[in-house]
């Protein structure tokens, strides 16, 4: 159920009015033309599918990839189509099966150059001993390449976790598509045993690494990236949640910034996107153990500052108990972000997964917030999504990819726990105009 919270937590008259303009919630992923749809696992693809999504759009495709749990072979792609229309069928399966380890998060290529060749709807998604794993299509059969790590990072060695990010495309006026585009990529791998962890970047059409540099760092550095722009120049960010740190590097490679807080966990989680209409920058989302920080672009803008400080958010965001969901403190909030222009005004909505959240006394069954920091009250939960049916164990939000539609953006969540993954059509702030079948 879509909820709205003050400070002081939900408000019975809001409540009220919600209840008659949501009751789609009781069925929302067992009906025909449902507003969630629920993508069916391929056979073949191993424990935790759901526990990485992708999403590239080229040649009017809007094509999904879901991956299984890190350490996994097996991935799947689905096509969800510019409209509601989609199908829970997998368009294409055999990801990452021949000697490939799926990474923690996957990341999505409209284009790519490789092997000297243009390629279009190409997912790097895990690693083997030829470097990052690479795989685009090709008429009927997958095309498979990789990118190389940088010297001296042997990413498939015990106790290495790798994450892969890449380049958001942007969306133009309303009812404009997405724009295809090379992106830049970026992958971390923290080392969880012993020696530190590492970071580096592939330039638009490369397929070269560039180490990411940011002098002593610990084995936690690497755990989460994001790729984002600040009045027109890229930035890379690479989380460093055991030191609290995280660390901005400009399109050289060049350390720009270097970010710290006094919370623990600062950089375990980090998102990017547009969530404010009247700035031409990206804000950058850090999660820490218990927050979501969510910081200006202006902050990036000027000269090179790379020694640490703490810089204050325009917003803290928190999880919140409401009649149907409960259990904060194990809710993992921040495990998955995303920004998402849910009802096409031109300001993003802050997506954040909380997968140990308890749903209807399902326990770890995981759900969505929905914040709108562009409102009065910033910090307040415009909604929550969850799976109507959901399941003790699903960890719905341990994934978070936004699939842009043609008078809105809609959003796909893994649920990993159970193998799942959900298409979330539907929202509170839709005008009538907008919400088609799925909705009404």
């Amino acid at each position: 159920m879509a909820a709205v919270l003050g400070p002081r937590g939900l408000s019975p008259l809001i409540v009220g009015a919600l209840v008659a303009a949501c009751s789609w919630t009781r069925f929302d992923d067992v009906s025909e033309d449902a507003p969630v749809l629920l993508l069916e696992k391929p056979d073949g693809v191993g424990s935790g599918f759901g526990s990485s999504v992708a999403l590239a759009v080229a040649g009017g495709n809007h094509r999904l990839f879901v991956g299984a749990a890190p350490g996994n072979n097996g991935g799947a792609e689905f096509e969800l189509g510019g409209g509601q229309g989609a199908s829970k069928d997998a368009a294409r399966g055999g990801h990452c099966d021949e000697g490939c380890t799926l990474a923690k998060t996957a990341a999505a290529m409209p284009k790519a150059t490789l092997e000297g060749q243009p390629r279009t709807l190409c997912f790097a998604e895990g690693w083997g001993a030829g470097g990052i794993q690479v795989q685009c299509e090709a008429g009927e059969a997958a095309f498979l390449s990789s990118l190389a790590a940088p010297a001296g990072v042997q990413v498939d060695e015990p106790g290495k976790q790798l994450s892969i990010v890449a380049q958001r495309p942007k969306r133009g006026a309303p009812n404009q598509p997405v724009g295809e585009l090379s992106p830049v990529v970026a992958a971390g791998a923290t080392s969880l045993a012993n020696g530190p962890g590492a970071a580096w970047f592939y330039p638009a059409g490369s397929q070269q690494p560039t180490a990411l540099d940011a002098g002593t760092v610990g084995p936690t550095y690497g755990a989460a990236l994001t790729v984002f722009e600040a009045k027109g120049q890229l930035f890379i960010a690479v989380g460093e949640p055991g030191a609290s740190r995280v660390h901005v590097f400009d399109d050289t490679g060049a350390l720009a910034r270097c970010l710290s807080s006094s919370a623990a966990g600062f950089g375990r989680t980090l998102g990017s996107g547009p969530v404010t209409a009247d700035d031409a920058s990206d804000e950058l989302l850090v999660a820490t153990d218990a927050e979501v920080h969510v910081i200006a672009g202006a902050t990036f803008e000027g000269a090179a500052s790379p020694a640490c400080q703490e810089v204050a958010p325009i917003v803290a965001l928190k999880c919140r108990s409401t009649g149907d969901l409960d259990g904060c403190g194990g809710s993992e909030f921040g495990a998955a972000l995303a920004v998402a222009d849910l009802d096409q005004n031109g300001d993003g909505e802050v997506l954040v997964g909380a997968p140990g959240m308890d749903v209807r006394e399902e326990s770890g069954a995981g759900a969505v917030f929905v914040f709108d920091v562009a409102k009065e009250h910033p910090d307040w939960v415009l909604e929550t999504r969850f799976i109507s049916s959901a399941e003790s164990g699903d960890r719905l939000g341990t994934a978070l990819a936004v699939v842009p539609q043609d008078d809105r953006d809609i959003f796909v969540a893994g649920a990993p726990g159970n193998g799942k993954a959900a298409v979330f059509y539907c929202s509170k702030l839709l005008p009538s105009s907008k919400r088609g079948a799925r909705c009404n």
